[in-house]
C-alpha cells in the first residue's frame, strides 16, 4: 500500500534462486520479507516497479511515486541543475536557501521551514558552509559562527564491504548471452512493450542477513549476491570483446563500531 509500488521479482534468475537454496543448505533460513518483523535470513529482493496497463514493469522511483503526480501544483517549484551553497539565517531562524545555477546566484525564501536532506555528506557540508557546526572547524576555513553545534559532521558510519568475485568454469551464462549488443537491443523493446525480459530485471536481487555470532541480538553481516560480474558491457564480436563471465558476492558489515567525521 502507498504511493511507492513494492512487489516481488517477476522473473528471478536461476542463479539467484540457487544462491537462496544454497543458503538453506547451510542453515540460513529463507526470508521473503526483510522489512517485516525479522530481518535474518536469505531471499530475493522485493522491487519497486509499476504493474498496470500504462506502465507495465516500469521502475517506480521516489520521483515517480511522490513528485511526478504533484508537479502541476501551483505551490511547487522544482529547480534542477542548481547547487545549494548555504542556509540563509535570521538570528537562530532559517529563512531560506542560497543556491547557484549556472553563473547566477539566488535565494529561495522559506514560507514555513527549510528541510536539509543532502545525505551523509551533503547535509553537514551545507550546515558548515552556513556557519552551523563546531566553532574550531569553522574557524579553520574563516567561516563566521552562526550557531555552534558540535555534532555536525560527527558520528559518520560506513558499511565497509569485501567483494568475492568468481569466474564461471564454462563461460556462456544467461547474463553474458543477453548482454550481446544485438540481443540486448531486442530485449529493450520487449521490456518496453511487455514489462518483462532481461532488461526489466535486476542482475543481483538476492540478499542474506546473518549474525556473526549467536550472542548478537541482530544481524550484523549482509551478503549481496549478484548473478553477474561487477564489470559488464554490451559486446559484439569482432567489434567489441565480451566481458569475463562470472558472478560475485559482497560481504557487508552492517553494525560497524568505528566512527568518522565529515569536514570541509
Amino acid at each position: 500500500e502507498g504511493p511507492l509500488r513494492v512487489g516481488e521479482q517477476q522473473e528471478p534468475r536461476a542463479l539467484s534462486r540457487a544462491f537462496v537454496e544454497a543458503c538453506g543448505e547451510n542453515q540460513i533460513r529463507r526470508n521473503d520479507d526483510f522489512n517485516g518483523p525479522e530481518q535474518e535470513g536469505a531471499g530475493l529482493y522485493q522491487v519497486t516497479q509499476f504493474w498496470d496497463e500504462r506502465r507495465n514493469g516500469e521502475r517506480c522511483s521516489a520521483a515517480a511515486a511522490y513528485l511526478h503526480p504533484v508537479m502541476s501544483r501551483p505551490n511547487l517549484t522544482v529547480i534542477t541543475g542548481a547547487q545549494a551553497t548555504g542556509i540563509v539565517l535570521d538570528g537562530n531562524r532559517s529563512t531560506g536557501v542560497r543556491y547557484r545555477k549556472g553563473n547566477s546566484e539566488a535565494i529561495a525564501q522559506a514560507g514555513r521551514e527549510v528541510i536539509v536532506c543532502g545525505g551523509a555528506f551533503g547535509s553537514p557540508q551545507l550546515l558548515l558552509l552556513s556557519g552551523i557546526g563546531p566553532a574550531a572547524e569553522l574557524a579553520v576555513h574563516g567561516i563566521p559562527v552562526a550557531h555552534e553545534l558540535p555534532g555536525v559532521g560527527k558520528n559518520l558510519q560506513d558499511h565497509v564491504s569485501v567483494i568475492l568475485m568468481y569466474r564461471r568454469r564454462a563461460p556462456g551464462g544467461p547474463f553474458l548471452r543477453n548482454m550481446r549488443a544485438d540481443r540486448i537491443g531486442f530485449d529493450f523493446a520487449k521490456t518496453y512493450f511487455t514489462g518483462r525480459g532481461f532488461s526489466g530485471d535486476v542482475p543481483g536481487g538476492v540478499v542474506a542477513f546473518l549474525k556473526s555470532g549467536p550472542e548478537r541480538p541482530l544481524p550484523d553481516v549482509q551478503l549481496l549476491f549478484t548473478a553477474a560480474p561487477l564489470a559488464a558491457w554490451p559486446y559484439l564480436k569482432p567489434f567489441k570483446a565480451p566481458f569475463p563471465d562470472g558472478f560475485a558476492t559482497r560481504i557487508v558489515a552492517t553494525q560497524p563500531e568505528s566512527r568518522g567525521a565529515v569536514k570541509l
